[in-house]
């Protein structure tokens, strides 16, 4: 039964498999006067917020005494020195100490520019950029703390905007305002390019590209019915993503009772159909794996699962009755999406996770990472090194939350600050 496959923990309405200790962490200057600057105090209440998001962690902040003589059950402790060498510039030193073998496991150093407008920004990368090190140096994880998001959220009845924001939802910046509804978010594979779609019931909905080089966005499908004169992408676009050259578009769109997948190329203006229309069927969420291999979901087959290229990419192993999967999400060789079942009478959704999609022996022994019963629903995933970023929806409830891949705790770090309504990751902090 699932129940027992999954080993399912309860927590607060959210249920994770496994269960690991968290390591007790104290974060402390080698010299005491660093707490008393705008920098030190900076790094170092942001450093401490951050490993105990992660969910890895017991952290707290200490001075120099308690971390020389930590009190009984801490695992580590963290002594730093910030080097501010030019108002502009900043030298990071930290090293790693196990108290309980008096030795030293990690040390390292970093240059990091204070540049104004984004003094206080650089001053959270540092804390974020010393996080990455702590948790790779103690648990081999990488992600998350680096993480950039693009992120939609609501400023009034008539106002949407999408900002970029550290993974937190701290250091917001603007970079689109529009009346209509901003909806799906996604980056290039470059990194350079937000993909994103606003929704007008008069016009329907539209494809945008927001550059980051250029600080401009244009409205691809509008400029597409320019040179062309048709309307390549109609008025009902269900989901959208970029190609891995950014050249191509692959997207959803429903026409005459069924939703199918297309691919556009930015260069030629060629539109290609990438699945069979067959009436009443649902095929959407298309995602790029490579140039030649998209993912999707589809219910041709009775149920909602995920194809791969037209055949169906099995994820059913250790899974009982009626299962549908959907929403896939490609970073690197990782694989996830979102899982819908019932057990016992009772419905639940949860998120899945492949280490590498190529190999077949990894795919048929996918791990829910996370699930919560019914009516919530957990949708959205989106990758980031070894943590998951995805939103829970319950009623007009969103939140946006990160959970680890490793599917080994039982708690979640959810975004409180920002109220984003969806979200995704910036790839160049894997």
């Amino acid at each position: 039964m699932i129940l027992a496959f999954l080993s399912f923990v309860f927590s607060s309405g959210i249920r994770v498999s496994g269960q690991l200790a968290k390591y007790n962490i104290v974060v402390a200057y080698k010299d005491p006067a660093e707490s008393n600057t705008e920098l030190g105090k900076t790094v170092i209440s942001v450093l401490n917020n951050d490993l105990n998001n992660s969910q890895k962690f017991n952290s707290s902040i200490g001075e120099k005494e308690d971390a020389e003589t930590p009190a009984e059950g801490t695992h580590f402790v963290v002594l730093m020195k910030l080097n501010r060498i030019r108002p502009d510039h900043c030298i990071v030193q930290f090293q790693i100490r196990d108290p309980n073998r008096n030795k030293v496991v990690f040390e390292d150093q970093f240059a990091r520019d204070l540049q104004t407008p984004l003094v206080k920004g650089k001053f959270r990368y540092i804390a974020h950029q010393v996080a990455q090190k702590v948790l790779k140096a103690t648990h081999g994880l990488t992600g998350m703390f680096n993480a950039e998001l693009v992120a939609v959220k609501r400023a009034g009845p008539r106002s949407y905007r999408l900002v970029v924001c550290d993974y937190d939802g701290y250091n917001e910046r603007e970079i689109v305002q529009s009346p209509n509804m901003i909806i799906d978010p996604k980056v290039s594979k470059c990194g350079q390019l937000v993909l994103f779609r606003t929704l007008n019931r008069a016009q329907g909905q539209k494809i945008w590209i927001y550059n980051m080089n250029t600080n401009r966005s244009h409205c691809v499908s509008d400029a597409i019915k320019r040179a062309t004169g048709k309307n390549v992408f109609g008025k009902n676009i269900s989901s959208s993503d970029f190609g891995m050259t950014s050249q191509h578009v692959v997207f959803a769109r429903s026409n005459n009772q069924t939703t199918n997948i297309y691919e556009y190329d930015l260069a030629t203006r060629q539109v290609r159909e990438v699945t069979e229309r067959v009436r009443y069927n649902i095929q959407t969420c298309p995602v790029y794996a490579n140039d030649h291999t998209i993912f999707y979901s589809s219910d041709v087959s009775g149920t909602e699962a995920i194809y791969c290229n037209g055949s169906p990419f099995n994820l059913n192993a250790g899974f009982m009755g009626r299962v549908n999967f959907s929403q896939p999400y490609i970073r690197g060789k990782k694989f996830v999406c979102s899982v819908r079942g019932r057990e016992e009478g009772s419905g639940y959704t949860g998120i899945i996770c492949v280490d590498d999609y190529s190999n077949s022996d990894k795919v048929a022994n996918a791990r829910v990472i996370i699930t919560i019963p019914r009516p919530g629903f957990l949708e959205k995933p989106r990758l980031s090194g070894d943590f998951v970023l995805c939103r829970n929806t319950y009623g007009n409830t969103k939140n946006i939350m990160w959970v680890p891949a490793d599917a080994q705790h039982n708690e979640v770090f959810v975004l409180r600050r920002g109220g984003f309504l969806e979200a995704d990751v910036f790839p160049n902090n894997d």
